[in-house]
Formats: structure tokens, C-alpha cells, sequence
């Protein structure tokens, strides 16, 4: 599937930058036989077979590897430790970051500690694994413009500034979706000033 969809894309002399193998693997993927705390093997066998085909295709092409609670570091060490020990290759490392997400689901009281938490864990993964990271979801609740800007500039600062370097950019995930999904950042199909936190 992945040398289909890339060969299609080359084709067409569309240049592809970065791929991530999977979206948000924080136990795998293609389950049953993929999925992680049971079979982290096959998960890395999976990967890896991935990691080859983008690589056919697109040599120079970053290959990332995406887990979904960035503020969390066990849940990355569990994936990545994982990855090491069965020889999957990677080129970088995708987090996901929401801190509304982060405080629903209790692992941080406020966004604040998801914003610190994420960006020790940027550096813990360069100085563990020796990878560049990127925030390749994130999002914050489309009610709140005002605090979504604030929290936005937060986690885009946070990424430019604090972490040494090795955190290489921020991708609000579907902000287009007003009314259906609580993290949007649009308001009769315009822009709110969440997004604006990319603009300055």
C-alpha cells in the first residue's frame, strides 16, 4: 500500500518530504498481529516494511513514527524501546499534543503542565534515541478562541524555543472542522484567532 500510494504521488512529480508510517501507534497498528503489548515484534516487522517502501520510492523522504500523548514519556519509551530492540527503522518522531485531551484523559490538571511535559519529553527522546521530533497533531478548543490562541503560541513557542533545536515544526490537526469535532479552529467557515498563533 504505501509504495502504491508514493510511486502514485511520484508519478505525478509530486516531492514528498515527510511520511509517517501509521497514525498516532501507540500500541501498534494492523491489529490483531500488530498490535504492540501483545506482539511489539510483529509491530516493528510492520514498520519497518514500511520504513523500506518509503524509501524505495523516496529516498530523502523523512520517515516518522507518530504516537499520540506527547506530554507522556513512558508510552514513547514502551514504542521506541520496542522499535530499538527488533531493529525498526525511523527517521523522526511524531507527538501528538492536545492539552485538552492531555487534562480529559488526567494525565496533566492544566495545559500548562502539557506543554511543559511535551517539551522535556522533545529532549528526553533526542538525548535517548537520538531522533529530531516534530508536533504533527495538535488542537485546542474551538469555544475558547481567546485561551486557544494563548495555548497555541504556548505549544509553537515551546517548540521553536525550548527544545533545543531538535522540534522541527507544529501541524494544527483539522481545524477546518467547525461543528463536529471540539477541537476545530474555524467559526462560520472563517478562521478564528486560534489560528492566528501561526501567523505571528
Amino acid at each position: 500500500h504505501t509504495e502504491d500510494v508514493l510511486s502514485l504521488l511520484k508519478k505525478n512529480n509530486i516531492d514528498v518530504k515527510w511520511v509517517q508510517v501509521g497514525n498516532e501507534t501507540t500500541n501498534g497498528f494492523l491489529w490483531p498481529m500488530g498490535r504492540a503489548s501483545d506482539n511489539m515484534e510483529k509491530y516493528a516487522g510492520f514498520t519497518e516494511v514500511g520504513y523500506q517502501a518509503v524509501k524505495k520510492v523516496y529516498p530523502n523522504a523523512q520517515v516518522i513514527i507518530h504516537i499520540d500523548g506527547g506530554c507522556d514519556q513512558k508510552r514513547y519509551d514502551f514504542i521506541f524501546d520496542g522499535l530499538k530492540k527488533f531493529g525498526a527503522h525511523y527517521d523522526m518522531i511524531g507527538l501528538s499534543v492536545y492539552p485538552y485531551w492531555d487534562v480529559v484523559a488526567k494525565l496533566e490538571s492544566d495545559w500548562k503542565g502539557s506543554v511543559r511535559d511535551f517539551t522535556a519529553n522533545v529532549k528526553h527522546l533526542y538525548e535517548k534515541y537520538g531522533k529530531e521530533t516534530m508536533v504533527v497533531e495538535t488542537g485546542t478548543e474551538s469555544k475558547h478562541p481567546k485561551e486557544g490562541y494563548i495555548i497555541m503560541k504556548a505549544v509553537i513557542n515551546a517548540a521553536k524555543n525550548d527544545c533545543g533545536g531538535h522540534c522541527h515544526g507544529v501541524f494544527y490537526w483539522a481545524p477546518e472542522l467547525e461543528g463536529q469535532y471540539p477541537l476545530g479552529a474555524f467559526d462560520n467557515h472563517r478562521p478564528t484567532e486560534i489560528m492566528k498563533a501561526f501567523a505571528k
